[in-house]
């Protein structure tokens, strides 16, 4: 999978807008194309020529952006413009005089501004020591915050190229997505069976690095494709970091073909669970999608309730009348779910696994996980 697609993948699922600087000085954006009306033009001209390998800015107005070089393709990665809160209209209107655009394009600014994902500077420099960790393959980095200073001009050698290439993936990647996005989880499973689990399957790859960033690439892709499912972007994020984790101990293509199929099962139950429990009210929708994106916390109707702005009796009769179980009978059932999926795939400890869920105790949780499942925890394999 070369630079642009890993990019791409990464701008979809971080929410950030991301650009290369290619070795001639053009430019191109890697990341959904969003009319900024020439903010990031401006800021690339304000950039010292001579660049540190990685790096960040901060300007007057709290635009924050950072990049890093990655020799192997020549190119200079940015992220920028950032945000760490929503841009005002009073910023929008200075930075809209700063491009020497009129009033007028300021609301649009704005607009434009605030799709992005909103971001803090420690965290951006987590992302940036991340890819360079990633993509250059070192551990560890210094990250030089730039003293920035507007240019009165933009620099003439920096001028839009044309957008990089991006090679059309295998059939596998297709087929694979159209699977997850149908929740279908048996016929996802035997795809891998006759596809990736044979010997001389033509997808091998020898290269652990290579195997690496191709599953960091899936990764993103496929927790993007949940959150446009409609599964709540919290509990995506942290099954990413979970896999992101994991996906640095494998040394096989084995151990690739299992994590690879593993987290791609994870994405999938979670949308069908949405198709399974898409009920058209709107009460009930909304108090699922909470109880999945909770469950590792102690979750009661009282604590719901004032998330929501329902009143108790009010969610616990109407989920009782659409769905015919009760708020504490579908909360269970959900935790047991997820329980099971620790105990058989990340092969944490009884104790753990409920201090995790927030069970009060482990015997509580035994006693839970046996009236679901009619078995104990420890006879999970």
């Amino acid at each position: 999978m070369d630079l642009p697609v890993l990019m791409k993948q990464f701008a979809e699922a971080s929410g950030f807008p991301v650009y290369a600087v290619l070795p001639e000085g053009s430019f191109t954006s890697i990341s959904h194309s969003r009319n900024d009306l020439g903010l990031f033009r401006a800021l690339l001209a304000s950039l010292p020529i001579n660049l540190p390998p990685v790096w960040t800015f901060l300007t007057p107005e709290g635009i924050m952006g950072g990049g890093l070089y990655v020799p192997e393709y020549k190119t200079t990665l940015i992220i920028a413009p950032v945000f760490s809160f929503e841009c005002t209209l009073q910023t929008a209107r200075r930075l809209s005089h700063r491009l020497s655009l009129p009033d007028t394009a300021a609301a649009r600014l704005q607009q434009t501004l605030n799709q992005y994902t909103p971001c803090d500077m420690k965290k951006l420099q987590h992302y940036l020591a991340f890819l360079n960790h990633f993509l250059n393959d070192q551990p560890s980095c210094e990250i030089t915050m730039l003293d920035f200073h507007w240019s009165s001009s933009y620099r003439t050698e920096f001028q839009p190229a044309s957008p990089l290439s991006i090679t059309e993936g295998p059939d596998l990647e297709a087929d694979i997505i159209q699977l997850i996005r149908g929740g279908k989880e048996k016929e996802l499973i035997r795809y891998f069976n006759e596809n990736l689990f044979i010997y001389d399957s033509q997808h091998r790859m020898n290269n652990v690095r290579q195997q690496r960033r191709y599953l960091i690439g899936a990764n993103m892709l496929l927790s993007r494709l949940a959150i446009q499912s409609g599964v709540d972007r919290d509990l995506i994020n942290s099954i990413v970091d979970t896999y992101g984790i994991r996906i640095e101990t494998i040394v096989s293509q084995e151990d690739f073909n299992h994590i690879f199929l593993e987290f791609c099962l994870r994405y999938t139950r979670l949308i069908a669970q949405l198709h399974l429990h898409d009920s058209p009210s709107l009460p009930v929708r909304r108090l699922e999608r909470y109880i999945q994106a909770h469950l590792y916390e102690p979750i009661t109707l009282a604590s719901i309730s004032e998330a929501l702005g329902y009143s108790k009796s009010y969610l616990a009769s109407e989920y009782k009348k659409v769905t015919g179980e009760t708020v504490t009978q579908y909360i269970q059932e959900a935790k047991i779910r997820e329980a099971s999926l620790l105990l058989s795939n990340h092969r944490m400890q009884v104790r753990e696994v409920s201090e995790a869920l927030g069970f009060s105790d482990p015997s509580y949780f035994v006693k839970v996980y046996r009236k679901h499942t009619g078995r104990t925890p420890g006879q999970i394999t």
